[in-house]
């Protein structure tokens, strides 16, 4: 294959992964190849040239959410904690909006196809990594070096999940916007309630 003919397939690969992506926010984890071709403006032929199977597709397109969201997130960088929280709840409630209904079904759903399963272990392992590094670089923040009291380890790991977007969303008319302001001023109630001798033997 040459540079131009790999290029080329590369393209249609990356679009067609990314009508995928569109599909599975709009119709779910059941969203079928017509749908995913329709949306891409292709036939299932051309899905199928470059994907062996339908949830060949659909994991590549799960995958694909992992660098959209990480690229979201703020760093702290020095900045004011209470500043970085702010913007981290903004960003993980925005992505909930989005991505939340497929992470939620791929991770509820029973009997799951192998490499569908697959991705969705990939994905639990991936946010209680990421959870557990935000507990700790926001203890850090705090100047503390102990063990994080379990209070507000749950409080914080609870607030970004897409549950409480929801809750927010459907039940209380409310955006990402509000759900990262009700999240941020609950930890920052949690933190100024923590006494430092009881944090510490948390």
């Amino acid at each position: 294959m040459t540079g131009l003919a790999e290029m080329k397939r590369s393209a249609t690969v990356e679009h067609i992964t990314q009508a995928a992506l569109r599909g599975l926010t709009e119709h779910g984890l059941d969203v079928t190849v017509d749908e995913i071709a329709t949306i891409a403006g292709v036939s299932r032929r051309t899905v199928f040239r470059h994907f062996t199977t339908r949830d060949e597709l659909v994991v590549a397109a799960i995958r694909a959410t992992r660098p959209l969201f990480d690229e979201s997130l703020p760093l702290r960088d020095g900045a004011d904690w209470r500043e970085w929280l702010s913007e981290l709840y903004l960003a993980v409630h925005r992505a909930n909006v989005r991505f939340g209904r497929l992470v939620w079904e791929l991770l509820a759903r029973p009997n799951l196809s192998e490499p569908l399963a697959t991705v969705a272990a990939e994905i639990t392992r991936y946010r209680a990594a990421r959870n557990e590094a935000i507990v700790r670089d926001l203890w850090q923040a705090l100047g503390r070096d102990d063990a994080v009291p379990p209070v507000l380890r749950a409080g914080v790991i609870a607030h970004f999940s897409p549950h409480f977007t929801i809750a927010v969303h459907r039940d209380a008319g409310g955006d990402a916007a509000m759900a990262a302001s009700l999240a941020t001023a609950s930890v920052l109630a949690l933190v100024d309630s923590l006494e430092p001798d009881e944090s510490r033997s948390g």
